[in-house]
Order: structure tokens, then C-alpha cells, then sequence
């Protein structure tokens, strides 16, 4: 059987991500999310002030009287928003805990060569125990390196084609003599 093609009959590109029967969304994109959740705290919030002030209108005639239960329900609104939001951070936290130690169980017990990079002048942010044993240089010596460190004589011209490559989706190894084992090493 043949995988759909990546045009749809009227030629228009389709996104194989997030189309598939087994794709699960979980919600908005990350990006959205940080305009999503401020929008609805404001509209909740907006909303809140304009029905609690009218039923405040309507029970207390008084200016003075609806004056102290305006303050006592602005209080009671920031309270009750900073608890929300407290749980909500307590929340994001415990999460981004939880994947960070994934991401370290992933990284240190795999038998590749991660390296993480910073793209604009290819200097190594982090390595993981297979990248130390691949290059035999320390991790605090590789975090002090650039990928070209790493690369064979005379391939640094490859190196800009190469990131281009990655940054496309490709990933693919190169031969390094960066290493200081004499057997060869790979590039990541």
C-alpha cells in the first residue's frame, strides 16, 4: 500500500503532521496557548467585573455600602486569580520537571552521539555520555568547542550546507577527527 501522497488532488500541500488516524491533538499549539490563555483570563475577567457590579448596583443603593463590597469583591477576585494561577505554574513546573528528566534518561542512555547546537555559530551547548565517549574529550571540554572543532580537515565548507540540511529535517552523519581516540568519530 502507498503512503498518500503529500499534494492533495487540487495540488495544494498537505501537512502529513497532525493528519494521520493515530494523531492525537492536545489542545492549541504552544504559540496559541500563550495568546489563548490571557484572552480568556481577560474576557472571564472583564466579564466578572460588568455582572458583579450591576447585581452590586442593584442590591446595595448606597454609594457607601456599594463602594466596601466593590473593594471586598476586588479582593476576593485577586485572591481567588492568584490561587489559579499559582496551581497553574505549580502545574508547569511539574511538567517541564517530568520532561526534563525524560529527555535526561533519553540522552545519557542512548548509545548516539547528541549534540545540541546553537545554530548561528555552531557552538555546542550540551553533549551526552555517548558524545564524551565518542569524542574522548570531557563534557565541559565539548561545551567549550564549535561543531568545525569536531570536523575532518578541509570539510568546514560543508559544515553551512549541512546545518541547512538539519535545520530542513535531514539529519545524517559525518566523519570527525575532532576526537582524541584514535578510532573515527561521528558527527551529530
Amino acid at each position: 500500500m502507498r503512503a498518500p501522497h503529500p499534494r492533495g488532488a487540487d495540488g495544494a500541500a498537505r501537512s502529513r503532521r497532525g493528519s494521520g488516524p493515530t494523531e492525537r491533538r492536545r489542545g492549541p499549539a504552544p504559540s496559541r496557548l500563550a495568546l489563548w490563555v490571557p484572552a480568556l483570563y481577560a474576557a472571564a475577567s472583564v466579564a466578572w467585573i460588568a455582572v458583579s457590579d450591576a447585581f452590586l448596583a442593584a442590591a446595595f443603593p448606597s454609594v457607601q455600602d456599594m463602594a466596601w463590597w466593590s473593594t471586598a469583591k476586588g479582593i476576593g477576585f485577586v485572591a481567588v486569580t492568584t490561587a489559579a494561577l499559582h496551581a497553574v505554574l505549580r502545574w508547569a513546573t511539574r511538567r517541564e520537571r517530568r520532561a526534563a528528566r525524560r529527555y535526561d534518561l533519553l540522552a545519557e542512555h542512548t548509545r548516539d552521539v547528541i549534540l545540541f547546537i546553537r545554530r548561528a555559530d555552531g557552538r555546542i551547548l550540551d553533549a551526552n555520555a555517548a558524545a564524551v565517549a565518542a569524542y574522548g574529550w570531557s563534557r565541559e571540554e565539548l561545551l567549550r568547542m564549535t561543531v568545525l572543532d569536531l570536523r575532518v580537515p578541509g570539510s568546514a565548507g560543508l559544515a553551512a550546507a549541512q546545518m541547512a540540511e538539519a535545520d530542513a529535517g535531514s539529519v545524517r552523519s559525518t566523519p570527525c577527527t575532532g576526537a582524541r581516540t584514535e578510532r573515527p568519530s561521528p558527527w551529530t
